[in-house]
């Protein structure tokens, strides 16, 4: 997540440990997950510039895909 836009400074770098989700390669059907993270310091009215990012790999004859990809931002105090 970065602060205005993708070029913007960095307010959290992409982490396969903490924030990532690993799935075993010969796994065959829909495969489920969700993350959630608590970020602490964001300054109301400002934006924030936010992606979604996959790494895949995959094995002769086998598709990767992605069927849904979302960002929910819920605001706590």
């Amino acid at each position: 997540m970065k602060q205005t836009n993708d070029s913007g400074t960095t307010v959290l770098s992409p982490n396969v440990v903490t924030r990532g989700i690993g799935v075993q390669e010969n796994a065959t059907g829909y495969v489920y997950y969700t993350r959630t993270t608590l970020l602490e310091g964001l300054e109301p009215g400002r934006v924030y510039f936010a992606k979604v990012q996959h790494k895949a790999s995959s094995g002769s004859g086998t598709t990767n895909g992605f069927d849904t990809r979302d960002i929910y931002v819920t605001p706590v105090s």
